[in-house]
């Protein structure tokens, strides 16, 4: 079995293939879009950026180089933040110039999701939600340690 490369290294042939209007599967690592993606099991197609909305999944190149795979949580005609389903905190506000693609199908055991099918659509609300009330709550539990 091929051992996995960081996408860094990759990114050329990445970039070549979404330049001339193809596709490319990826197999992301790390936890921070959990449970959605588990690392080593399930792969994401990507895409050209183009119709990029709120609650797709884009990958973006951050200011000193890192590669970050997150559900887009604000946007702009200037401007993207990202968050990871995983995560409460954020990425951004960063250019939009920095997105490299959006996740077009996911594969879950070699079976298709599509992130912007109606049920994952509230997929991502929920997790939404979720991030703003546990904010709100380690807000409120920092403000009590204050006093």
């Amino acid at each position: 079995m091929l051992e996995p490369r960081p996408i860094a290294e990759l990114w050329p042939t990445v970039e070549a293939v979404l330049a001339a209007g193809g596709c490319f599967r990826l197999w992301p690592r790390g936890r921070s879009m959990r449970p959605l993606l588990r690392e080593g099991r399930d792969s994401v197609l990507l895409v050209p950026p183009e119709g990029l909305a709120v609650g797709d999944i884009a990958l973006v190149r951050t200011e000193d180089g890192h590669f970050i795979l997150h559900r887009v949580i604000a946007l702009t005609e200037e401007s993207i933040t990202l968050a990871g389903d995983a995560l409460l905190s954020t990425e951004g506000p960063m250019p939009r110039t920095r997105v490299l693609a959006r996740v077009s199908l996911v594969y879950r055991d070699e079976r298709e999701i599509d992130p912007r099918s109606s049920r994952m659509r509230r997929y991502a609300r929920r997790r939404a939600i979720r991030r703003r009330v546990l904010t709100a709550i380690l807000r409120i539990k920092k403000g009590r340690a204050r006093e």
